[in-house]
């Protein structure tokens, strides 16, 4: 997804091409309140997009096996190379399988495996909350790194404190 600061758009890319799904969104909110986004994509139907949950638009894509690269911001991946940053944070960003409701947490993921591949970063103790609080996601954080993986929201408050005790004794 691209956004066209000129036409205050968001355009869906695949390939090396614009798709027809775009969505104009105020700058306004942009700045002052969380738009949510969910980008569905299904390798026979193709791509559908909602914002705020409500759906904008779909597009029958052909995609090339079932493998996807998904890129975010400025990007200077060798098949795709993009300056465009958008006007937003991004928070909770997850991926779901099939509609399951297994999934794991990207931002998450990513963040720690980086952190983990820092030398200064390797010994520093990581503890993620996450949306998804079942065992496939779990085990992917710890297989990353994670210290600890608490699930959202936390309605036992002791057990924050109770874990950091236990990942620094």
């Amino acid at each position: 997804m691209l956004y066209d600061q000129i036409r205050q758009r968001f355009k869906i890319v695949f390939g090396d091409s614009y798709t027809d799904i775009d969505i104009n969104i105020n700058p306004a909110d942009l700045l002052n309140h969380w738009v949510k986004f969910r980008v569905e994509i299904d390798f026979k139907k193709g791509v559908s997009l909602y914002c705020n949950d409500k759906f904008i638009k779909s597009s029958k894509l052909s995609f090339k096996g079932n493998c996807l690269k998904i890129c975010f911001g400025a990007c200077n991946y060798a098949d795709f190379k993009s300056t465009d940053v958008t006007p937003m944070k991004i928070r909770d960003l997850s991926l779901n399988i099939n509609n399951t409701g297994t999934g794991y947490t990207l931002a998450a993921s990513a963040s720690l495996a980086m952190l983990r591949e820092a030398d200064a970063w390797k010994h520093v103790p990581v503890v993620i909350f996450s949306g998804y609080g079942d065992v496939v996601n779990r085990d992917i954080m710890t297989r990353l790194g994670a210290s600890a993986v608490l699930t959202k929201p936390l309605v036992d408050l002791e057990i924050l404190p109770a874990t950091i005790r236990r990942i620094l004794s």
